[in-house]
């Protein structure tokens, strides 16, 4: 991170460039990323946890192919819903 007062070679290479000489926007992202995190981790245990339980399923014969093609889309859907809902979070807290 970097204030927008600083040398621009440090702009250049910070990921977060915060206007003004407060670090309440530290926070924000702190936060923010925090909540990405958390996002991930449970989008990879859906995504593991499909795997594990549906493929084995779908191999031994106990799901139509059909059937593990639509839980498939499911799955990815579910894991992009996820995602959003991080996304419609943060804009919620921007209007706030």
């Amino acid at each position: 991170m970097s204030p927008a007062s600083a040398a621009d070679i440090s702009q250049t290479v910070a990921d977060v460039v915060f206007q003004g000489s407060r670090l309440a926007p530290v926070v924000t992202v702190v936060e923010t990323a925090r909540r990405a995190r958390a996002a991930m981790r449970q989008n990879l245990a859906l995504s593991i946890g499909y795997n594990v339980l549906l493929v084995p399923l779908a191999m031994a014969g106990y799901v139509t192919p059909w059937l593990a093609a639509a839980a498939m889309s499911s799955s990815s859907l579910l894991v992009m819903a996820n995602s959003l809902r991080l996304h419609g979070g943060l804009r919620r807290g921007k209007d706030a």
